[in-house]
């Protein structure tokens, strides 16, 4: 009975999703993909755990002027102007892709939550598109929508839990079918940079100081 009952009540929470996510795969990581309204480009959900403390998976996703040293095809990453009154900070990162035009995107990012102050140890942010911040180039397709959030808590084992979803339209001529697979299919390698670098950082903390630093 009581099963019965449980079974009814998942049944009539999803029926009351009016978007919910449908499962694209599981492995390597998970992914999910819903409508998003107003554009054929989907959202998608990933989540996995990765191998890398909450802290330094946080840092490793924040520290927008190291993007063009793990992240794929981007040749530019950095700040625009100093934290606002919300402490909302907004970034500038271009993307060169083989056959593609160049890309750009201007991001305004939230920290929703620190992992060095939040009681259960959790990292979050969320981020938006400003596109009409700095003025376009020549040349570069500017994304007008490029939205996303980052959620990372701790595992019990050492590693971290990361759910990471996003909204992107590539822009140009690029169809929007083509643009969710690619969407979908480059999270995986996203997830493996960021745990790659993740791991250095965390090694870096670890490793002992230099006979050079010793005398400084």
């Amino acid at each position: 009975m009581t099963s019965t009952i449980f079974g009814l009540a998942c049944l009539v929470s999803i029926l009351a999703e009016p978007n919910p996510w449908e499962t694209q795969r599981t492995e390597p990581i998970l992914i999910k993909t819903r409508a998003r309204p107003g554009t054929d480009v989907k959202e998608i959900w990933a989540e996995a755990d990765v191998a890398a403390p909450v802290l330094d998976i946080q840092q490793t996703v924040t520290d927008i002027e190291r993007f063009t040293t793990f992240m794929p095809y981007m040749t530019e990453s950095r700040f625009v102007g100093d934290a606002g009154p919300d402490g909302a900070r907004y970034t500038y990162a271009r993307l060169d892709v083989p056959v593609l035009s160049p890309r750009d995107f201007i991001h305004k990012a939230w920290m929703d939550r620190d992992s060095r102050t939040d009681p259960e140890g959790i990292f979050q942010n969320h981020w938006g598109a400003v596109p009409k911040l700095l003025p376009e180039k020549p040349g570069v397709v500017r994304l007008k929508i490029s939205e996303g959030s980052w959620r990372v808590s701790p595992n019990p084992d050492g590693k971290s839990h990361v759910i990471y979803q996003l909204c992107v339209d590539p822009g140009g001529a690029v169809p929007a079918f083509a643009a969710n697979k690619a969407n979908a299919d480059g999270l995986t390698d996203t997830f493996k940079n960021i745990e790659r670098e993740a791991q250095r950082r965390a090694a870096a903390k670890q490793s002992p100081p230099s006979d050079a630093s010793v005398r400084r």
